[in-house]
């Protein structure tokens, strides 16, 4: 009789715990902050302009609008921009220093005039495609680091 007692009372409390604890609310984050840093440009030639794409339109034509954008002067080399609220995806940073005003990256025949940088450390002359400069943000806050070049001296 102990042991049937003894029994029915481990058996009510591990099942009483499991079932309290598929009751209890899981909090689900599906958002989080991209932090990008950015560093090299020169602050005193023209506004930075940093642009958050979700997908290969977005990071490649300057007509389609891009998901988040921001702008700032620039004081020192480098700065922190942080994008608040991302839900989590994949997306690709780009990033250029506007010399001339223009509210545009100058382009000839697909080469910048003007300073870039892109998500993942592209270092080469042309744009890298979406595929490459696609990062995985699935966390509360993802870092981005965006080295900003001249290729036009």
């Amino acid at each position: 009789m102990k042991r049937v007692l003894l029994g029915l009372i481990i058996g009510l409390a591990l099942f009483g715990s499991t079932t309290m604890a598929a009751d209890a609310p899981t909090p689900l984050v599906s958002t989080g902050s991209i932090v990008v840093h950015l560093s090299e440009y020169v602050p005193t030639h023209g506004m930075i302009v940093l642009s958050l794409a979700r997908e290969k339109s977005e990071f490649v034509s300057a007509e389609v609008p891009v998901f988040r954008q921001a702008e700032f002067n620039p004081s020192g080399n480098s700065k922190s921009i942080s994008f608040e609220n991302i839900p989590f995806g994949e997306y690709a940073v780009k990033a250029y220093q506007d010399r001339n005003a223009s509210k545009k990256l100058e382009n000839v025949v697909g080469f910048p005039q003007e300073p870039t940088g892109y998500s993942n450390y592209h270092s080469g002359m042309l744009p890298p495609p979406f595929k490459k400069a696609k990062f995985s943000h699935q966390a509360s806050t993802t870092p981005v680091h965006v080295i900003i070049r001249n290729f036009k001296k």
